[in-house]
């Protein structure tokens, strides 16, 4: 069985503080019964096993140890959140380069050159 390896989100105790705060209000008020179990199961988890630490200069920041689906699931409970409140002037969507093939090929980017730097 192929395992996921861990990733640890460090984040400064404020912002661990709104991440959580996202996730009980979720999981009280989304209007589906999937949203609201998965937001109280990432709120539960991260409140059991995510540590307060410090750095080498002493400033404190939460890990927030995740899996992949740990890490999807925090950007969909964020999109759920903003959803209808957040209004993006420019439709992003409409310069992603389409797939071929169910993405079996895709199209390559036209990624913009930029000056090098000079040192």
């Amino acid at each position: 069985m192929e395992q996921n390896t861990p990733v640890t989100l460090n984040i400064r105790p404020e912002s661990f503080d709104l991440l959580m705060g996202i996730l009980e209000l979720n999981g009280k008020n989304a209007g589906d019964e999937d949203t609201r179990l998965k937001a109280r199961y990432l709120l539960e988890k991260w409140r059991r096993f995510s540590r307060l630490r410090q750095d080498e200069q002493g400033t404190p920041y939460v890990g927030v140890r995740m899996h992949g689906w740990d890490s999807a699931e925090a950007v969909w409970q964020l999109l759920y959140l903003c959803e209808g409140k957040c209004f993006p002037t420019v439709k992003y969507s409409e310069q992603l380069t389409r797939a071929r093939d169910c993405g079996a090929e895709i199209d390559h980017l036209s990624l913009p050159s930029f000056p090098s730097e000079s040192t």
